[in-house]
C-alpha cells in the first residue's frame, strides 16, 4: 500500500504536539498492516462520498481518501483536533 500526504496535512502535522505526532506514527503502523484495524475507528464521513476519518486518540483525528479497500493508495488529507479536522476534511 502506498501512502501520500496532502500539503495541508503536512502543514498541520508540523504544528502538532510531539505526543500526538508519536501517537499518529503508532496509528499509521497499524494502518499499514490493516487499514480497518479496530484501534483506528475508521468510518466514512457523513456527507463526503470519498473521505474517511480515523482516530489518533479521543481528541485528535485524521482524514484520508482511498478509492476502494483493495486500493494500493491512501491519501492523507487533514489532521488535528476532532472538530477542526472533521469540519474541514
Amino acid at each position: 500500500m502506498k501512502f501520500y500526504y496532502s500539503e495541508k496535512f503536512k502543514k498541520l502535522f508540523r504544528k502538532l504536539p510531539g505526543t500526538i505526532k508519536n501517537r499518529f506514527e503508532k496509528q499509521f503502523k497499524l494502518m499499514e498492516k490493516d487499514i480497518r484495524h479496530p484501534s483506528l475507528h475508521v468510518k466514512k464521513m457523513q456527507g463526503n462520498a470519498d473521505i474517511w476519518e480515523a482516530r489518533i486518540n479521543e481528541q485528535y483525528r485524521f482524514t484520508f481518501i482511498t478509492f476502494n479497500w483493495q486500493s494500493e493508495t491512501v491519501i492523507f488529507r487533514v489532521i488535528g483536533k476532532h472538530d477542526e479536522a472533521l469540519n474541514n476534511p
